[in-house]
């Protein structure tokens, strides 16, 4: 079968229309309708059903669907595996990380390269921990920093390699009835309000998710705020709870009258760097990674633990409430 056509059936079950196909993929909507023949033809089967909204698949064309999946993902990494092996051996050092890594400890390995006086070409990109790895595999980065939890199933191909070891804290305002525990019982929080991400596949909400269940409880969400730092302002604002990671996130600014406490059962978050394993493994590319890791190793042991109940350095008065709130929404408005 032509790779071509399937492509074409994947795109009109995407889109649900011929001519939405189309457009995506840059032809007239007879060509569509022709390489969709062709590929039915082929099949021995009809593979769409017209409707008077669309197209829909058949029985058949569900089950070639998946295959073709499957096929042009193959293609796809093909492609990306042959422009690695041909990228330029001297090309700039690209790291992709999550915002706490690039806000703490990964730029400290850049930092650390020109203070011994080495010349390596780095470039760094914001990237959630999910495309990261995809960003990888495609020659986009040259090393990504992530959780691993976030990971695809299959890494045969991923060079992973543990760089930090992290948890997941409770933030909640400085007066709260529980902010004088060293840790907190997740099941003393089942009715309290929550500020969380609504970042698909985000692994850190998945694994507070997780555990809330097991706990026997949904949280109930009342704000979204998919950054940890705007997370931190609205608990001090609105007085709901947020969580963070202990160590990739950087501490609360001046002025946000918030503690972190550690739950009771230890949620815990293992960062990696990932490098694809057939990349050409240049000088620079390995005095990066060790950096990286070095100043990860540097960030961790210089970070104190979460400060015990009571302690006076976390806590200070909101000043900036108002303009935290702009930075998130309500979940009812969110679904509006």
């Amino acid at each position: 079968m032509d790779p071509l056509h399937l492509r074409v059936l994947r795109e009109v079950a995407r889109r649900g229309t011929i001519a939405a196909a189309a457009d995506a993929l840059g032809y007239t909507p007879p060509a569509v309708s022709r390489h969709l023949s062709l590929l039915e033809r082929d099949a021995g089967r009809a593979l769409l059903e017209r409707t008077p909204r669309g197209a829909r698949l058949t029985d058949a064309g569900v089950a070639l669907l998946a295959h073709a999946e499957r096929i042009l993902e193959q293609i796809e990494a093909a492609r990306a595996e042959m422009a690695l092996l041909s990228a330029p051996v001297e090309e700039t050092v690209r790291v992709a990380a999550f915002r706490g890594a690039i806000l703490t400890y990964v730029p400290q390995a850049a930092r650390e390269l020109r203070r011994g006086g080495d010349d390596v070409d780095v470039a760094f990109e914001v990237c959630d921990a999910g495309p990261a790895a995809d960003l990888v595999r495609r020659g986009g980065a040259s090393i990504a920093v992530l959780n691993r939890a976030a990971l695809p199933l299959d890494v045969a191909d991923l060079d992973v390699r543990p760089l930090l070891e992290d948890e997941v804290v409770c933030v909640l305002p400085a007066d709260h009835p529980l902010a004088g525990e060293e840790r907190i019982p997740l099941e003393r929080l089942a009715d309290e309000t929550w500020i969380l991400g609504d970042r698909p596949g985000c692994p850190m909400d998945a694994l507070f998710l997780r555990a809330c269940r097991r706990e026997g409880f949904a949280p109930d969400r009342r704000y979204v705020a998919d950054d940890n730092e705007v997370g931190l302002g609205l608990v001090a604002a609105s007085r709901a709870l947020s969580i963070a990671p202990r160590l990739s996130v950087a501490d609360p600014p001046p002025g946000f009258d918030v503690v972190r406490r550690p739950f009771a059962r230890p949620l815990p978050i293992q960062v990696v760097s990932v490098t694809h394993v057939r990349a050409p493994s240049t000088p620079a590319r390995t005095r990066v990674r060790a950096a990286l890791h070095a100043a990860a190793d540097r960030y961790a042991a210089d970070r104190p633990p979460v400060p015990a109940a009571g302690g006076a350095d976390e806590r200070a008065v909101v000043a900036a409430a108002p303009g935290v709130g702009a930075a998130v929404a309500p979940v009812a408005a969110v679904a509006a």
